[in-house]
């Protein structure tokens, strides 16, 4: 995407004690440019989001968290939901595509993108692959098991995109 301004890698030093969303520490932060809640990828996709900064470390939430949700968008059908983390995915390393409408059209491997709606998340990161879809326990909607395109339990180097198209942005209003 030509609108990111990415960092140059940083190393994964660890990852956060008993943390099952698979947390993690890099060797970046307020000193290399970088802000709390910028985006954090690979080259296969997004991996999270900072959560914590100092002036040379930061810690990164995961997608596979509760407390990330990404507004997303299946790159077939344009279908759009909200992933976030899900205690009863996590064994799996799945994450959760929700709101989806009852007669989903998500099927398997279908890649899932953010949809820039939010401006926490910059549009068109993958996110990653539609592993099943159900309805919901209420009956009124769908969901999709997401498998994220990143190996989260095993990240060496990941990048931070500082700035993108939007970053900031909240309902057409710029916010500090």
């Amino acid at each position: 995407n030509p609108d990111f301004t990415l960092t140059s890698p940083f190393d994964v030093v660890g990852y956060v004690t008993n943390d099952p969303y698979c947390s993690f520490f890099i060797d970046g932060g307020t000193d290399d440019g970088l802000s709390l809640y910028d985006p954090v990828m690979t080259v296969q996709g997004l991996v999270g989001t900072i959560t914590e900064i100092g002036e040379e470390t930061a810690t990164v939430t995961t997608i596979l968290s509760p407390d990330i949700h990404i507004g997303a968008i299946s790159s077939r059908t344009r279908e759009k939901g909200i992933i976030t983390g899900s205690i009863s995915l996590l064994s799996e390393g799945n994450c959760k595509m929700s709101y989806l409408d009852k007669e989903t059209r998500l099927k398997e491997d279908y890649v899932i993108l953010t949809s820039g709606e939010n401006s926490f998340f910059p549009k068109g990161c993958v996110i990653g692959f539609v592993v099943d879809t159900g309805t919901e326990a209420t009956g009124l909607s769908a969901y999709a098991k997401i498998k994220p395109a990143a190996d989260l339990k095993n990240l060496t180097k990941v990048v931070v995109i500082t700035d993108y198209s939007g970053k900031g942005e909240q309902d057409g209003t710029e916010q500090h």
